[in-house]
């Protein structure tokens, strides 16, 4: 199917049924496929317009998959759509370079894995969720040059893996996480010091 057909489809769809979350996702995903087709052909005016299209339609899915969980509170597919809507928005937020947006995103999908947590507690693969969301917002910290809090969000990592492994002990995949997430931390230790040694020396 053309962009061009994908697109009338969908806004027949939308007319009949603007609240139509799944249509708006797919308005969405169109406008991002002729965002990089403009890239590609240097239309850098169309690519800048699509990608406001784009982003017009996923937040207005996102704002009402907001007034659902907020009408149903208890209702937990909701909420974990919701989560699924803040990712992919701040995904592509972040993409955009407008992090702030993007972190905005990012720690309301980590509230969301906390309150899995807090009411299923001893559920490993809620801890799970909880620290792979701390992955982007440290990722976003390091690409900002902010060292410490990305430090924070990896000593927060560590805490939930450590609760994963009192759980089962025996748990391999949390073990080689934290491997990893301990390594990664030396790393960025080391770096933070080189480059507050380098500014040291040029003032």
């Amino acid at each position: 199917m053309s962009y061009k057909k994908a697109l009338t489809v969908q806004k027949k769809i939308l007319d009949h049924a603007p609240d139509d979350i799944n249509a708006l996702h797919e308005m969405g995903d169109v406008y991002e496929q002729l965002q990089y087709l403009a890239y590609e052909e240097g239309d850098l005016e169309r690519r800048r317009e699509c990608y406001e299209k784009k982003m017009g339609y996923y937040e207005k899915a996102l704002e009402i998959q907001e007034k659902i969980v907020e009408s149903n509170r208890d209702d937990v597919k909701a909420l974990r759509d919701l989560q699924i809507a803040y990712k992919r928005l701040s995904c592509r937020l972040k993409a955009g370079d407008d992090f702030k947006k993007a972190r905005e995103y990012f720690v309301k999908s980590v509230d969301i894995s906390a309150w899995f947590v807090e009411h299923k507690p001893g559920d490993a693969a809620a801890l799970y969720d909880l620290c792979a969301d701390y992955t982007p917002l440290r990722a976003l910290s390091i690409e900002e040059g902010n060292f410490k809090e990305a430090r924070e969000y990896y000593e927060k990592q560590i805490e939930v893996l450590e609760k994963i492994l009192r759980l089962d002990p025996d748990d391999h995949e949390a073990l080689g996480i934290l491997e990893k997430v301990r390594a990664e931390l030396g790393a960025l230790s080391k770096e933070e010091w080189a480059i507050v040694q380098t500014r040291d020396y040029f003032i």
